[in-house]
């Protein structure tokens, strides 16, 4: 599928999600244009029921949420499971003033708008804190929640209260509670278009919001047992279980809201982990290979070092055995180069060291193994190599050489020689051990009879 063919998917979903948000308040639409929402259903005993069961799922399900909160730490979280023992002790005493609603009806009434506040508030600053860490008292703090219970229940007193002495000002103060809640729910929605949260959960969340604000527009314009105030609590029930069951699903996972991943979210994390590995498998394998070639090569010159050549050197001589093939090696080194060191300095020395292993390469062949032996010790393994061609190239090396005049820091052109001992297999013996003692002979032969020179026989 194409990037435009997602997006265009992911649209057209959101689209679906906001047509069904507002479904509900479509319903409260309707019920009150065609005047139905108007007429009267006065049930106490479904009212009570309908309370009972209400405030029976919302104490399980802040329950629930406080184990959540004990488990994960997760503020909002916390604020969450404060804000559902707020709803459910602030609007208990709803459903126990029922049977008083005829003649006390603002002691009635009070408890709603001012439950929703309590629980929109407390929604509202647990989404404020939702990227703070976890809290580092989380399983201890019993305390904090029995405060919170004696301040809901104060308030249900001064409710209690207000109502009994200025019953007349309690439609007002209900219109600003059930307002004060729908802003709110409205200023939590809009955070949340802001900066969208994408676990699963949140959208649950999201949903709920929507109800509460849907429920309490409602309230606003509905008379008590019309049917639009029935209508008004089943959209806030909606929108309570929608939120109870993202508790219970935090319950069941991590124990947080943020903690917990959609299946698209969770490829989205798969995807980028296996990307992740195989850049990381891959350049494990660059570091193998880097340490590798470290490991078979001399870090001064770039020259292989002695245990690589000495393995090469063996595969080829397998190989020329094979083959019948002629295979010659020489051993070079460089003369006077203590006095170079002593002279002008290692780093000198170190020049000297690295200018002649350029120089070498540049008049050997891609096929010939070249190795550093020792401190200014060489040896070259030429297969398919006579002795005589093996000795011609020995010669240009020399000469060679003795053109390089690398400087010194000081800028003193720096004298080289070398002297060179060359074998062949056969002649010279049938293993890489006797090749080389042969070389070294002839090398050492090399620097008796005046060094700078070349002895093959």
């Amino acid at each position: 599928m194409t990037v435009s063919a997602v997006k265009f998917v992911r649209g057209f979903q959101r689209v679906l999600l906001f047509s069904a948000a507002l479904v509900p308040a479509v319903g409260a639409y309707y019920l009150r244009a065609v005047g139905s929402g108007g007429l009267l259903f006065r049930n106490h005993a479904v009212h009570e029921v309908a309370i009972t069961v209400s405030l029976l799922c919302s104490a399980f399900v802040a329950y629930v949420a406080v184990r959540c909160y004990r488990s994960s730490g997760e503020v909002f979280v916390g604020w969450l499971a404060l804000a559902l023992i707020g709803e459910t002790l602030v609007y208990a005493p709803h459903g126990v003033f029922t049977r008083l609603s005829h003649d006390h009806t603002a002691l009635f009434l009070i408890y709603g708008p001012a439950s929703r506040l309590v629980m929109s508030v407390l929604l509202l600053r647990g989404l404020i804190g939702y990227d703070q860490p976890a809290a580092v008292d989380h399983k201890d703090d019993r305390l904090r929640w029995w405060k919170s219970a004696a301040v809901f229940l104060l308030i249900d007193l001064m409710l209690a209260w207000a109502s009994t002495r200025h019953a007349d000002k309690m439609p007002i103060l209900r219109l600003v509670l059930e307002y004060s809640a729908l802003a709110a729910t409205a200023t939590a929605l809009i955070m949340l278009l802001l900066r969208p949260r994408h676990s699963p959960l949140m959208r649950l969340y999201a949903f709920a919001l929507v109800g509460f604000a849907t429920s309490s527009v409602t309230f606003v314009y509905a008379s008590p047992w019309t049917h639009l105030w029935w209508y008004a609590h089943a959209v806030f029930a909606a929108g309570f279980l929608m939120l109870g069951y993202g508790v219970l699903q935090a319950f069941h996972t991590t124990g947080s809201f943020s903690g917990v991943f959609s299946q698209e979210q969770l490829m989205e994390y798969l995807r980028a982990a296996k990307a992740s590995a195989e850049l990381t498998a891959n350049q494990l394998k660059m570091a193998n290979a880097r340490l590798e070639v470290l490991a078979r090569t001399d870090s001064l010159t770039g020259a292989v070092n002695r245990r690589e050549f000495m393995e090469r050197a063996e595969y080829e001589l397998e190989r020329a055995k094979r083959t019948h093939a002629p295979l010659s090696l020489m051993v070079l080194d460089l003369d006077h180069f203590k006095e170079i060191n002593d002279r002008h300095g290692h780093d000198a020395g170190d020049i000297v060291l690295q200018r002649f292993v350029e120089m070498s390469i540049v008049h050997l062949r891609t096929v010939d193994i070249f190795g550093r032996i020792g401190g200014e010790e060489f040896a070259v393994l030429m297969p398919n190599t006579g002795i005589e061609e093996a000795t011609a190239v020995a010669q240009r090396l020399v000469e060679a050489a003795r053109e390089m005049h690398p400087s010194s820091a000081e800028g003193m052109p720096i004298d080289v020689s070398v002297s060179i001992g060359v074998a062949c297999l056969g002649p010279d013996g049938d293993s890489i051990a006797t090749l080389m003692r042969a070389a070294d002979l002839r090398l050492y032969r090399a620097k008796q009879d005046g060094r700078d020179r070349v002895v093959a026989a």
